[in-house]
């Protein structure tokens, strides 16, 4: 019997045919075919809308047309910023979204209490009375008296 290569040929694994996308991604941006890549949510997973009930992010979280591949150096100033700053980056944003997000809530809070459909929220202590200060310390105060014109007119 003849050896027949179809009754051995087994198909390509999926990780073997991304491997070969990735060489060629690689060769078409120009860069070295060992050159690796990382896939990168975008927007990041922690700035997109969260439904607890279903457990599902909005867009979905493996949604092709919100991935994107990078570098690994891409993604890594993507993410955490540059040396400089971390302007811009996911990590910046995310910090300034629960920044707004707790002071929007206290917003909402106190404007629901103004119209009687909730209690204010509890105000923090002034840091003066934390301090243990009973008052503001006094502001310097000139003397009651006027300069001596005699100490003035002494000077060489």
């Amino acid at each position: 019997m003849a050896f027949r290569t179809r009754d051995h040929r087994k198909s390509i694994p999926a990780s073997v045919k991304v491997e070969c996308l990735m060489v060629a991604l690689a060769e078409a941006l120009g860069l070295a075919s060992d050159t690796r890549f990382e896939f990168d949510h975008t927007p990041a997973l922690c700035l997109r809308e969260f439904d607890p009930e279903t457990g599902r992010f909005t867009p979905d979280q493996n949604d092709p047309a919100f991935i994107i591949v990078r570098t690994p150096e891409d993604h890594h100033v993507k993410t955490f910023g540059t040396k400089a700053t971390t302007a811009g980056s996911d990590v910046h944003l995310n910090a300034k979204n629960k920044r707004l997000s707790r002071g929007e809530a206290d917003h909402q809070q106190m404007m629901a209490s103004k119209i009687g459909l909730c209690d204010p929220p509890e105000r923090k202590p002034s840091r003066i009375k934390n301090r243990g200060f009973e008052k503001p310390a006094r502001k310097y105060e000139w003397p009651k008296r006027p300069f001596s014109r005699n100490a003035r007119s002494k000077r060489p």
